[in-house]
């Protein structure tokens, strides 16, 4: 195979099988021996060469036994130079294999995820990871990431755009805003989604919240050793409400396969993004979730540097960042400058809903001071300011052929989960609601699938912000983000919803041959048909039959005319006959093929007879 961009040479021509290319190239390998032959054949006939012509057909001991026994003359050469180039051209299809560049051509068709099911992998991965470990983000593949460990090896193929469903949830809020705060409404009986409302709540930390027009906000203070148990919360743990009698649920993570149950705690900076689904009855809705945490710390001395924590800010909560700070987040800053002045852990942050109740949001600022578990002062281990936000979006909803089942009984408020479209367990064993009363099967909550990306927008074990939060890996990310939500959407959909809705864009190879590659089949025909139009001078037909026609014509054992000899006819029986110590040929009504002496020829015979005749060949 060979490398070329010339239109030429590469390969653009279908030939849908590599057997027909291989036919194709043999016969074309075919016509160029017939064209040597006839060409070789040719010279024999110009120069009266008939027995090296003979010896065409000989193999090649026989015919280096010739070229010695003649001493290399022109008779021997011919000989030699025939089988060099009748040799040569039984690699010319090899030749016209080699020149494949690349011999194939993609072929692109469109199927449903569900037409492709039966390439998928028994037990496909929800989990994928975007890494970038050699911090080169040019060695990143995000359709290589986000479509690994899906299909069976060999099945290539990709996920086109995926345009949402631009349905917006048809229920409102049943209850204040001021008690549920901001919520995704999906039906009258109170089921809604929202973020992680408790992030500024914990036994130690209570920061109340207040309305702020279409969000909850907070902002307080707390004592260094207060704050060691905010390390230990999980971001981006979505909130689940069956109705307006039951408690909320959050969304688990799996502890023995994700990452992110680890990883979305304490410090480090990463992006978590998944596709989740909710389905009560015969109702099931689809989201997307993203968290972004970034995290800047510093140990010797447990203090950060006040312009960084104030750049930091600027960069992740102005409308603008590119523009300088504007009073707002100059607030929100200060506020956190004074809090390390004062010795102190802060929190501040809002819940948000948007108005078309297909969003929420959550942002927060966390400067967390945290102390050894037994001390008599207030002094921190190290300094970590931690900023995050997570964003819910409403996909769309279906309504399936029949209500979602049970894995198994249970005397609790419980729900199936599900990994991947797969249900593996329920929540029965941790079902923690006080009051049981009317306890049933909930519905059933599926972690469709997960990315999680690291050592791309930053490195949360750095003091400054520009080290915390990448300038351009976190570029790099927002010019990707739409492509990786697309991926995701489209994996999480084809594991966990309906793939019918998935569209998968499969490529086959198929073999091809370039320009080149016909000329260099056509030139071989176009060649034979030169040598067998010059071989019409052949009157007699002798250079282009074979021996035994030759030897049935001359000798008349056949009807066969000696002065020109047929295309093809039935060959004459010939058999061998033992007479004494000597073999000689019989014919099939008994005559002996033999030598007679020159002067018992008839002057016909000596006339006719090209075998036969004075004109010698050596």
């Amino acid at each position: 195979m060979i490398t070329s961009f010339s239109k030429f040479i590469v390969s653009s021509l279908p030939v849908h099988d590599n057997a027909v290319k291989n036919i194709i190239f043999h016969a074309a390998t075919i016509m160029l021996q017939i064209s040597i032959t006839k060409f070789f054949a040719f010279l024999a006939l110009r120069s009266n060469y008939y027995t090296s012509y003979l010896m065409f057909s000989e193999n090649i001991i026989k015919k280096a036994v010739f070229a010695a026994s003649r001493k290399f003359r022109p008779q021997a050469l011919l000989v030699l130079l025939f089988a060099i180039a009748f040799s040569a051209s039984n690699l010319y299809d090899t030749l016209l294999w080699a020149l494949d560049s690349p011999g194939y051509i993609i072929h692109s068709s469109t199927v449903t995820a569900e037409d492709a099911s039966n390439n998928m992998l028994t037990s496909p991965s929800y989990i994928n990871f975007i890494s970038n470990p050699t911090r080169n983000l040019d060695d990143i593949n995000v359709d290589e990431s986000l479509t690994g460990n899906l299909y069976k090896s060999g099945f290539n193929f990709t996920f086109p755009e995926i345009i949402p469903s631009s349905n917006k949830p048809a229920f409102t809020s049943s209850q204040p805003f001021e008690l549920a705060g901001p919520r995704i409404w999906l039906d009258e009986e109170g089921l809604s989604v929202s973020v992680d409302q408790f992030q500024s709540i914990t036994t130690q930390v209570y920061c109340p919240t207040v309305v702020s027009g279409a969000a909850l906000v907070w902002k307080c203070v707390f004592p260094n050793h207060n704050g060691s148990e905010m390390l230990t919360q999980l971001y981006g743990q979505p909130l689940i409400w069956w109705d307006n009698e039951t408690d909320s649920k959050y969304l688990s993570m799996s502890r023995k396969d994700n990452p992110w149950q680890s990883l979305g705690t304490g410090g480090d900076t990463a992006v978590m993004k998944q596709v989740f689904t909710v389905t009560k009855g015969n109702s099931r809705h689809t989201f997307l979730e993203t968290v972004v945490k970034v995290t800047m710390v510093s140990i010797n001395p447990p203090r950060l540097d006040d312009g960084e924590i104030t750049e930091l800010i600027r960069r992740t909560w102005s409308p603008d960042p590119t523009q300088p700070i504007d009073n707002a987040t100059q607030s929100l800053a200060d506020f956190i400058v004074g809090a390390q002045a004062n010795g102190t852990s802060a929190s501040l942050g809002s819940y948000i809903g948007l108005a078309d109740n297909a969003s929420v949001f959550a942002a927060s600022i966390e400067l967390l001071h945290p102390t050894q578990t037994v001390t008599v002062n207030d002094d921190p281990l190290y300094a970590l300011l931690r900023i995050s936000s997570t964003n819910i979006t409403y996909i769309g909803s279906e309504t399936l052929p029949e209500s979602v089942q049970p894995l198994e009984p249970c005397n609790y408020y419980y729900e199936n989960l599900a990994f991947g479209g797969k249900v593996t367990k329920t929540d029965c064993y941790r079902s923690l609601q006080a009051n049981q009363t009317g306890a049933r099967f909930l519905g059933q909550l599926d972690s469709s699938a997960i990315t999680i990306l690291t050592d791309i927008i930053g490195d949360g074990s750095q003091a400054t912000n520009d080290g915390a939060l990448n300038a351009t890996g976190w570029l790099w990310y927002t010019d990707n983000q739409d492509r990786i939500d697309s991926l995701l959407l489209s994996r999480g959909i084809t594991l966990g919803g309906n793939p019918t809705t998935v569209s998968i864009e499969v490529k086959t190879t198929v073999p091809a041959i370039s320009y080149l590659q016909v000329l260099l089949v056509v030139l071989p025909l176009i060649l034979a048909i030169i040598a067998l139009l010059t071989m019409m001078k052949d009157h007699g037909g002798y250079y282009s039959s074979s021996f035994l026609s030759a030897l049935s014509a001359t000798t008349h054992i056949s009807s066969d005319s000696c002065t020109k000899l047929p295309f093809a006819s039935a060959p004459p029986d010939i058999r061998l006959k033992y007479v004494g110590q000597h073999v000689v040929l019989q014919t099939g009504n008994g005559d002996t093929v033999t030598l007679v002496n020159s002067g018992e020829l008839s002057p016909y015979l000596v006339s006719s007879e090209p075998l036969l005749s004075d004109n010698k060949e050596v």
